[in-house]
């Protein structure tokens, strides 16, 4: 794994280490006055998560006919992407504060001030209707109406067969009791984030099979609702 080390770095000569966080295969992290935001890929347990979800599926199903009823994935571990928030107010003891865990694959982060917008991918299945995330190990439920898709064939293009759900998460360091933002969209792979303080456009690439060249597609997401930031 790949430790994350916070060092009192000066003088260059009197270096010595404060304080290291646990071992992990941390992909990478943000400072942000007295909180650190890590990102990580480790194994987890998925079990009392998914039991969540197969009640709120029941719940909200709108076609109770044995033909068409959900059945959720076989409960398992699986490799996961994370985001662990830490207070380091005192460098020689972080303490763990939030942990938010992805079935999808971490793809990239971006920090504008206080928030953090994170992006995770998974391939949508009939067996995986709708993205999967916990947030302190308690299922985030994701309503089918908050998908947002964009519609191919009526934009002039073939339609995709590697639909994934594209997800950014919000999260405001200044509050961690706020519930994270979040857009989730259905498209095609997602290669490329670039970011401003009013869109966050998503690009990927594909093969235009009539001609055997590469096309590159943008797609631009609006801004969260009641993000601070969609103002400017």
């Amino acid at each position: 794994g790949s430790k994350i080390v916070i060092l009192d770095a000066y003088t260059a000569d009197e270096m010595n280490v404060l304080s290291v966080l646990d071992d992990a295969a941390y992909t990478g992290f943000f400072i942000n006055g007295d909180k650190l935001v890590a990102f990580e890929t480790q194994n987890f347990n998925w079990n009392q998560v998914l039991e969540q979800q197969e009640e709120e599926y029941a719940k909200d199903s709108l076609d109770k006919s044995p033909e068409r009823s959900y059945t959720p994935p076989e409960q398992y571990s699986r490799q996961s992407s994370f985001i662990k928030v830490f207070d380091v107010s005192d460098r020689t003891e972080p303490e763990f504060v939030k942990k938010m865990v992805f079935q999808g694959n971490y793809l990239t982060a971006r920090m504008i001030g206080d928030r953090v917008y994170s992006v995770f991918t998974e391939h949508a299945t009939p067996q995986n209707p709708r993205p999967v995330y916990a947030v302190d190990d308690e299922l985030a439920v994701v309503k089918p109406q908050e998908i947002n898709y964009f519609d191919y064939e009526a934009n002039g293009y073939r339609e995709t067969s590697n639909y994934q759900f594209t997800t950014i998460i919000g999260l405001d360091l200044s509050d961690l009791e706020k519930q994270e933002s979040r857009k989730i969209v259905l498209m095609d792979n997602a290669q490329n984030l670039f970011v401003s303080k009013d869109n966050a456009f998503v690009t990927y690439t594909r093969v235009n099979s009539a001609y055997r060249s590469w096309d590159t597609e943008g797609d631009s997401l609006p801004p969260f609702p009641g993000d601070e930031y969609s103002e400017y």
